[in-house]
């Protein structure tokens, strides 16, 4: 994974090393390129937000690979930790050995000493029973371990053959079960009809962007979901609707606008006009005119005012729709990506499960 992500960030342009560590319990990557690439001829330039992409994609590439991914949280919210792991120990490494042992039953103490003599440790009686691993240097007695292991307590349960009390199966903590821990069972099973017909349409990168915006925008129900896709689609038809009502308006000051500068040109020349009393030959001589002058009367006809507006206060409301248009353009757009990528994950999360009931049904359950 981590060769994986180093190639698709320097998209194979960069000579790079990948070197993963699992010398500690949270087994990670150090990946370093070379900011010059294998031609010689470019640099790489670092951008704005590097950090976020390459966080975006180690996201994808956990979703793909079927790993989880970190669930952020705000500062005050998250749990501090009380509770540690406890460290490894020789005595609790001995408790592991006997649990293990009492899982194949032995008959009796004597029996029990002798399997843990085949494991490795020496036997030392007396008052206490003691012992002593290869990498022991003393003896430990068996009366100094956790409850359950003692010397009384062995005896008790290799007579009623009960297992001990600190190696008991304790109750399974409730989990929940949603949206985005469905289609990761179903990807990571790879079975069904839903998959295969799925898999035609889109590959594992698709779907793992999915589960990315699912996780992104906290979605985890498919009901929620649904409700998303359904409000996303309405706002996005109002926006553009509105957008189409001030195009149109503006549109209808640009002509009304024209009319009113031609009227205003040509006004000597049709009065004029009028003065020779509509002859022919005036009209071919100012035909270009004085059809510009009536086309701008028959459009003031049309106003419902029958008054005509100041290119100035035209100007004004044109600047003013402009500006609200460009405005909503910006938040249609947003919109509009929201609801191509609601409708995705819906589309993506219904091919995958392959549940006829799944859309009305689905909510979170608890196991």
């Amino acid at each position: 994974m981590g060769y994986e992500h180093a190639m698709r960030f320097t998209k194979g342009r960069h000579a790079f090393t990948a070197s993963t560590h699992t010398d500690k319990a949270h087994i990670h990557n150090h990946i370093i390129f070379n900011s010059i690439d294998l031609d010689n001829t470019r640099k790489f330039k670092n951008f704005f937000f590097s950090g976020i992409a390459l966080q975006r994609l180690s996201y994808i590439l956990c979703f793909e690979h079927g790993y989880s991914i970190i669930q952020r949280k705000p500062y005050a919210e998250r749990n501090k930790r009380t509770t540690y792991p406890k460290r490894h120990t020789i005595r609790g490494e001995l408790e592991t050995v006997i649990a293990e042992i009492l899982k194949k039953k032995p008959k009796d103490l004597e029996s029990f000493l002798d399997l843990l003599r085949e494991e490795g440790y020496e036997i030392k009686r007396g008052k206490h029973i003691a012992v002593k691993g290869r990498a022991q240097k003393r003896f430990i007695r068996l009366d100094s371990l956790q409850e359950g292991f003692r010397t009384q307590d062995l005896i008790q349960i290799l007579a009623n053959t009960q297992e001990p009390h600190s190696v008991q199966q304790t109750s399974d903590k409730r989990q929940k079960i949603d949206l985005l821990i469905d289609l990761q069972a179903k990807i990571q099973e790879g079975k069904g009809a839903g998959y295969q017909h799925w898999a035609k349409i889109v590959n594992l990168k698709q779907m793992a962007k999915v589960l990315l915006f699912l996780q992104e925008n906290d979605i985890h129900d498919y009901g929620q979901l649904d409700q998303m896709a359904k409000e996303a689609a309405v706002q996005t038809d109002h926006l553009l609707s509105d957008i189409k009502q001030k195009e149109a308006r503006m549109q209808e000051i640009r002509k009304l606008r024209t009319h009113i500068i031609n009227y205003s040109k040509t006004r000597d020349t049709y009065a004029a006009y009028r003065k020779a009393e509509y002859s022919r030959k005036f009209f071919e001589a100012h035909r270009e005119e004085i059809t510009l002058h009536k086309a701008a009367k028959e459009a003031f006809d049309q106003l419902e005012l029958k008054k005509i507006p100041r290119v100035a206060e035209l100007n004004a409301e044109f600047n003013r729709l402009a500006k609200e248009k460009n405005a909503m353009y910006a938040q249609y757009r947003t919109e509009r990506d929201r609801m191509r990528d609601l409708a995705n994950a819906k589309r993506n999360a219904e091919m995958i499960l392959q549940n006829d009931d799944f859309a009305r049904t689905t909510k979170l359950i608890s196991k």
